[in-house]
């Protein structure tokens, strides 16, 4: 999957295929075990990592969820990385929704990427590599009947 992901056939990358792999085991297994699936999508640009399924966001219009014009620059506070007291890593105020069908999550990876800063750095200008990322949290978590 690419920056440039529709949501629209079969044909999509790793993520979409990984969602599909989860909803057909998920199927597969509603007799015995129901499962909870929470995602969350974030970017990392310029050292900075934002939440880019918060709902405060003002790149969101709250109208019917129509999308804004996208700015060159987020105009988001950053979310903090933080270690627990076990020295693991959390992400402080990340937006974590539940998704209880594959077109849920393909709507809010949609909706991420939309959100994505765009733009150019003086570097990136020169060169190929790109100074942002985004990653995309799959969650799944079994509740034993």
């Amino acid at each position: 999957m690419g920056t440039n992901y529709s949501g629209e056939g079969s044909n999509g990358g790793v993520i979409p295929k990984v969602m599909e792999g989860i909803f057909q085991r998920v199927e597969l297994m509603k007799d015995s075990t129901e499962f909870f699936i929470r995602v969350a999508f974030i970017e990392i640009f310029k050292e900075e990592v934002f939440d880019l399924l918060d709902p405060n966001s003002s790149i969101f219009s709250k109208a019917e969820g129509a999308f804004l014009a996208k700015p060159s620059v987020p105009a988001r506070v950053p979310i903090q990385i933080r270690e627990t007291v076990h020295g693991g890593i959390t992400l402080a105020g990340v937006t974590e929704a539940e998704v209880r069908t594959k077109e849920e999550m393909a709507t809010y990876l949609t909706r991420g990427s939309q959100s994505r800063v765009t733009g150019s750095t003086n570097m990136n200008s020169q060169s190929r590599f790109t100074y942002h990322h985004a990653i995309y949290f799959l969650s799944v978590y079994p509740h034993f009947m």
